[in-house]
């Protein structure tokens, strides 16, 4: 008797210890659980794990539990789906996939209810709506354009005006930026002294429609890439011009970019005597680069930089969003607790003006990317934080509706990625790719470069190949739909708060 009585103090006292440990405050909390590739280490961990910490050591009644992804992260995350513990929220690379393999939860009710949803930025709240139904939650989001050399900008392109108020964001024409490229043009010096209109012309492809479109009489629309709301118009005129003024600025014999003057295999890299070195950012940062393309999570060496550079955006008054995305499990039998943590995590003002406690008591945790609220009062401090030039001016400026956010297809439209990069094409050209079929991303690119030239591309580019790719696009969102149609019958509610002391009718 006395070894049973033994035995059972011996449980009691390690369930006892238990209760101390690391999951001691979750045991009388509701547990939800958190996967994403934003955490860290607890070593070193990011503000998002530090966001978590804080929610644990301060909320009452629900605890986050970290999932830590192990290898490839969609296939940590299907397996988990697989096996039926999915966390309950959780980042996504694909919406759309999300939705179609039935992993996201319909939050349609719970966004609707909720006032400070209407503060997301419109564009990023567009982009998780599919027939009107919402799937997901933008987490994050960095804006993608150029910074602008205003010195060199003055000193080389025969300006009429300052380059500060020809290059304001939001103010300037392609056809402007375009001119200024081949002005800002010197690409024989042998002593280092030489400078350059731009780094590369490899992603134009992602706006330059756009901003051709906004010229034309009747605009289609089109935002990223040539992607017009329903499909991609690949052989449009907006196409068509963007891909020949791509080729002209990325030309090897015109030499007006950057990356036009890298060498081909084999070949010595003039660019070190040219510029002084191979590095596109150390060329703008010694101001022998008029634009450059970055996001506004770039950090430039100001010390080394002795000239006024802003971030503008792109011509036309656009601006590209690189947003990710999170998710809440359909299968998470705490909807209402899920919505706050992942509420708390991305949009809500609480989660905001924890991430300004954070960062200001820890100078190793740094705030980055931009708001994605259009709320004055709350996003005010997070440019004490986030101060790279310009970067203020064009994020008021899209509150303002002064300039257009164009978010990135690749996370968010159905069927994007296949149609985008993945379709096979049918085209095999002597001499490229290994004579291999042609991607058609790989096919774009070599357009871009100049390799494929624009009589090719009209005559490979056919009805029947725009169809076949964009038929990526009309299946994925009719899965899409079937799912929201089923969906929509038992689209779950946030629970009603009621006040203290009543308790729902029977």
């Amino acid at each position: 008797m006395k070894k049973i009585f033994l035995t059972l103090l011996a449980a009691l006292s390690v369930f006892g210890l238990a209760a101390c440990n690391n999951d001691g405050p979750k045991t009388k909390k509701t547990v939800i659980t958190y996967c994403g590739w934003d955490l860290g280490t607890e070593a070193e961990p990011t503000l998002k794990r530090e966001m978590i910490n804080k929610w644990n050591a301060t909320n009452e009644k629900v605890y986050i539990e970290v999932v830590e992804p192990q290898g490839g992260y969609d296939e940590f995350i299907n397996t988990m789906a697989s096996a039926g513990n999915l966390a309950d929220v959780f980042l996504v690379n694909s919406v759309p996939n999300a939705i179609v393999s039935k992993q996201a939860m319909d939050i349609t009710n719970f966004a609707n209810a909720d006032a400070e949803w209407e503060t997301v930025e419109s564009a990023l709240r567009e982009s998780v709506t599919f027939s009107g139904s919402i799937y997901a939650i933008p987490s994050a989001q960095n804006y993608i354009g150029f910074f602008a050399n205003y010195n060199l900008l003055d000193d080389e392109a025969g300006l009429t005006g300052d380059a500060s108020t020809v290059f304001e964001a939001g103010k300037f024409s392609y056809t402007q930026f375009f001119d200024a490229i081949r002005n800002v043009n010197n690409v024989t010096a042998t002593d280092g002294s030489g400078f350059v209109g731009v780094n590369a012309t490899g992603d134009m492809i992602n706006w330059l429609p756009s901003s051709i479109d906004s010229s034309l009489e009747t605009p289609q629309g089109i935002t990223h890439y040539v992607w017009n709301g329903t499909s991609l118009d690949m052989n449009g005129e907006t196409m068509l011009k963007a891909l020949e003024l791509i080729q002209e600025i990325g030309s090897k014999d015109e030499k007006l970019t950057f990356n036009s003057l890298a060498p081909a295999a084999g070949e010595d890299d003039m660019r070190e005597q040219i510029f002084g070195s191979t590095d596109e950012k150390a060329v703008f940062e010694a101001g022998k680069m008029a634009f450059i393309q970055a996001a506004s999570y770039y950090t430039f060496n100001d010390d080394e930089m002795a000239f006024d550079y802003k971030f503008v955006a792109y011509p036309d008054a656009k601006v590209i969003s690189a947003a990710d995305y999170l998710c809440i499990s359909k299968a998470t039998t705490h909807p209402d607790e899920a919505y706050e943590v992942a509420k708390y995590l991305t949009y809500g003002s609480t989660g905001i003006n924890t991430r300004y406690e954070i960062v200001s008591a820890n100078e190793n945790i740094k705030l980055t990317g931009l708001p994605i609220v259009t709320d004055a009062a709350l996003t005010a401090n997070w440019f004490n934080y986030v101060t790279l030039p310009g970067v203020k001016e064009v994020y008021d400026k899209v509150v303002a509706k002064e300039i257009q956010v164009i978010v990135e297809c690749n996370k968010a439209t159905p069927g994007y990625l296949t149609a985008r990069f993945n379709q096979l094409t049918g085209v095999i050209i002597e001499g490229l790719r290994g004579d291999s079929e042609y991607k058609i991303g790989d096919f774009i690119w070599d357009v871009c470069g100049g390799d494929i030239n624009l009589n090719q591309y009209r005559t490979y580019m056919t009805d029947e190949l725009e169809t076949t790719i964009n038929k990526n696009i009309v299946d994925a969102y009719a899965n899409i739909n079937k799912v929201v149609a089923e969906d929509l019958p038992n689209r779950v509610s946030p629970t009603p708060v009621l006040p203290e002391g009543e308790t729902p009718a029977e």
